[in-house]
C-alpha cells in the first residue's frame, strides 16, 4: 500500500469478503453490502482501540490488485474490502 504507517504497525487486519457468493442472489449490489459489512466491522475496531488508548488504530482503503497481490495466498474468491492497522512495534 505504500503507507509508512501501515508498516510501522505491530497489526495489520485485512476485511476480506467472497464478493462472487455475495453478488450472486442480490446482484452487483451484494458488493456493496460486502463494503458496509466492512465498515461496521472497521468502525468496531476503532471502538476497540480507542478504549484501549495505547493501541491507536486507523482505517485504510486501497487500490485491490495491489493489496490482493499482498495478501496472497488467501482463500479463493476473497477480495479485500479494507484494511486497520494497530498498535506500536515494540522498540
Amino acid at each position: 500500500m505504500g503507507l509508512v504507517v501501515v508498516g510501522d504497525a505491530a497489526v495489520n487486519v485485512s476485511l476480506m469478503a467472497d464478493v462472487d457468493a455475495i453478488v450472486e442472489q442480490p446482484g452487483y449490489r451484494g458488493y456493496r453490502v460486502a463494503q458496509l459489512d466492512a465498515g461496521i466491522a472497521l468502525g468496531w475496531l476503532y471502538l476497540t482501540t480507542d478504549a484501549h488508548r495505547r493501541l491507536g488504530g486507523r482505517g485504510f482503503t486501497f487500490y485491490d490488485a495491489l493489496v490482493t497481490e499482498e495478501c496472497s495466498p488467501r482463500p479463493e474468491n476473497q477480495l479485500p474490502m479494507t484494511a486497520f492497522a494497530f498498535g506500536n512495534l515494540a522498540e
